[in-house]
């Protein structure tokens, strides 16, 4: 068992991406990551610095080459920290799509679905919702991908509606 919320200590806020490199190298997933936040920016504190955590040695010298390469692009320091082989505990379930959360009748809808909220939480379904629900999916987008969602016809209503209501994220 990891830590807890109580008993962090120094940490930095992450997600974790598996990902299969026969469908998508962790080149093109570098391109991926360095294109959806500002790399420059100074985060406030430290949980919230940007930072990207390799798997190995390997992952490390790409992805530091990389930004390197993003710093020369910029015309500027790079100060999202680059580093390998840190470990990774997942937050406690109720810090887990926060954004989805917040939407407790979608919540309760992509709940009946699952047999367990840890199932829930590391699905395809949860991560989208969650994404629809911080604002950074269209409803043209989410209908291609309803039918994945496992949500009955009241909750692709819950859906369309929240999708419409809530601004686009410009960082999205």
């Amino acid at each position: 068992m990891g830590p807890t919320y109580h008993d962090l200590g120094e940490h930095a806020e992450v997600l974790q991406v598996e990902f299969d490199p026969t469908q998508l190298s962790f080149e093109a997933l570098l391109t991926m990551f360095w294109a959806s936040h500002n790399p420059a920016r100074d985060g406030r504190r430290s949980q919230y610095r940007s930072i990207l955590v390799c798997e190995d040695e390997r992952q490390f010298a790409i992805a530091d080459k990389s930004r390197s390469k993003v710093e020369r692009t910029l015309g500027r320091k790079v100060l999202t920290e680059v580093v390998a082989g840190k470990v990774f505990y997942p937050a406690e379930g109720y810090h887990q799509k926060w954004q989805l959360r917040r939407r407790a009748a979608l919540y309760e809808e992509l709940a009946k679905s699952f047999d367990s909220e840890e199932s829930l939480l590391r699905s395809f379904a949860a991560t989208k919702l969650n994404a629809i629900a911080g604002g950074y999916l269209r409803w043209p987008a989410i209908a291609e991908i309803a039918h994945h969602l496992s949500l009955s016809d009241d909750g692709l209503l819950l859906l369309e509606g929240i999708s419409t209501s809530i601004p686009l994220r410009a960082d999205g």
